[in-house]
């Protein structure tokens, strides 16, 4: 891991912990249900409060499956505003609300394009679904 790399807050560190082997994948999972991440959408909630027509930047994983894209920071989520297309709205959401509420079969891409990128896969997704019921309530 690239000891350059700043942290913006807990989360980012306990993924440079969890990279360099620091922290156990299973400690990476408490904190990362517990979080906040940032989201793209393709329109302005201002505009539609009851969130009814948006949808958030998805994307294909090297491995084919489909992965909704959320980051760490909205520092590194501005960092990349300029590859996202038409979703160029940025909505700050809790973790465990993404992981409840995400398509069977898909899987997150955490900071893609970066160097604390993370790719969940779908199985980890459903591990975290019904692994982490606890916190998921």
């Amino acid at each position: 891991m690239d000891s350059a790399i700043t942290p913006h807050n807990e989360f980012e560190q306990s993924i440079i912990d969890a990279l360099a082997e620091i922290i156990s994948f299973d400690q990476f999972c408490e904190v990362f249900m517990t979080t906040q991440v940032f989201i793209f959408l393709d329109s302005d909630l201002d505009a539609d409060p009851e969130m009814e027509n948006f949808n958030p930047l998805a994307l294909t994983s090297p491995k084919g499956y489909d992965a909704l894209v959320i980051f760490s920071s909205q520092e590194l989520a501005e960092s990349i505003l300029d590859q996202t297309g038409d979703h160029q709205y940025i909505m700050v959401v809790d973790t465990a609300w993404i992981v409840e509420g995400i398509n069977p079969g898909a899987g997150l891409m955490l900071n893609p394009g970066t160097l604390l990128a993370v790719d969940i896969e779908p199985q980890m997704v459903e591990h975290l679904q019904h692994g982490q019921e606890d916190v998921l309530e």
